[in-house]
């Protein structure tokens, strides 16, 4: 018989994690569920910890290996065409899932059969502390909108995913038929889930958004995000930059009328990107004016207002220090302080 749901785990370099990880999935899942693992030729012993648990689950876990590394959207893209679910759920391997996610998931999907399902997460420290709690880091919404009812609004589907700025693909199971649309992780890039998550969105009749911290993702010293090699951070500022690229005009193509609200989420959420790929810019570069400019040419390719426009918006919702910020790296792009030709764009 068909999965109901198929897990999709990549994994490189995790093993430290990964047995953690599956211990907080495979008690959960009943026969109607299925484990893919991909080993993406891990130098460690990952591969290994995959058989050890294949041998306790026989039936439930099956296992990929790339014989050589091709990154997490590439491992991602391998799962993809494996998987036989009706449903797809993307996790990382050195993620934890809280214990009751597979139930509620299953009770949503048997009622409401949604195309799209949405949940929150907590982020995982070895140690927390009083500010973390202060922060939220127990509880983060991955959804701004409707909760625990089947939507089809696709409109607040966009403006919730944008305002919320959760962008990753484990807050989200997703009907393989979705996927069946040509849609795949952009392979070579990071911030791959901020190109597909949105474009997955776009191809959904109905939602549920469910505010139950069903995983726990983890901060980790070694991972893709916290590597600060000027190599890397330069690559991430392209790729960060350019990670909306080709949105807008799919979405004209869905939502051609828009209210201004989901188009200023969107923009901010653009602004947000442009103003992180800045940082890493500067940081990790001698000379970054032209990569700066192409920055700004990307910010201005994907948002769904004008600069101005945007800005006043961060007056309106009172975010003076933020507009501050975002006028002072639109200065910096352009490569004058004193220059405020972009205003007239």
């Amino acid at each position: 018989m068909t999965p109901w749901l198929s897990i999709l785990i990549p994994a490189f370099q995790v093993a430290d994690y990964l047995h953690e990880c599956l211990a907080s999935i495979m008690p959960q899942l009943d026969s109607g569920c299925e484990v893919l693992l991909l080993d993406d030729a891990s130098p460690d012993h990952g591969y290994a910890i995959m058989h050890s648990w294949q041998q306790a689950y026989p039936n439930q876990i099956k296992i990929y290996r790339h014989e050589h590394n091709q990154g997490l959207s590439a491992a991602r893209n391998t799962l993809l065409h494996h998987a036989n679910g009706r449903y797809l759920w993307f996790f990382d391997s050195d993620d934890v899932m809280n214990t009751g996610a597979i139930s509620e998931l299953e009770s949503i999907i048997k009622v409401q059969a949604p195309d799209l399902v949405l949940c929150d997460f907590e982020l995982l420290r070895n140690k927390r502390s009083l500010k973390h709690y202060l922060r939220g880091e127990h509880h983060r919404s991955s959804f701004h909108g409707p909760k625990q009812q089947l939507c089809s609004d696709k409109e607040v589907l966009i403006t919730g995913l944008f305002a919320a700025g959760q962008m990753h693909i484990w807050s989200k199971i997703s009907k393989r038929s979705l996927w069946q649309q040509g849609l795949l992780f952009p392979v070579g890039r990071y911030f791959e889930d901020i190109h597909v998550s949105p474009k997955l969105a776009l191809n959904a009749a109905s939602y549920y958004y469910q505010p139950s911290t069903w995983v726990q993702y983890r901060q980790r010293p070694g991972s893709i995000l916290s590597n600060k090699a000027p190599a890397m951070q330069r690559k991430k500022a392209i790729d960060l930059a350019e990670a909306l690229l080709g949105f807008e005009s799919s979405l004209q193509q869905v939502l051609p009328h828009r209210q201004a609200r989901t188009n200023f989420y969107i923009s901010y959420f653009c602004s947000r990107n442009f103003i992180g790929a800045c940082k890493a810019t500067t940081a990790s570069q001698e000379a970054p004016n032209q990569q700066l400019q192409q920055n700004l040419a990307a910010l201005k390719a994907s948002i769904s207002m004008p600069l101005p426009d945007l800005l006043l918006g961060y007056f309106r919702q009172g975010w003076l220090v933020r507009a501050l910020k975002l006028s002072y790296w639109l200065h910096k792009a352009q490569g004058s302080a004193r220059n405020t030709a972009w205003l007239h764009w």
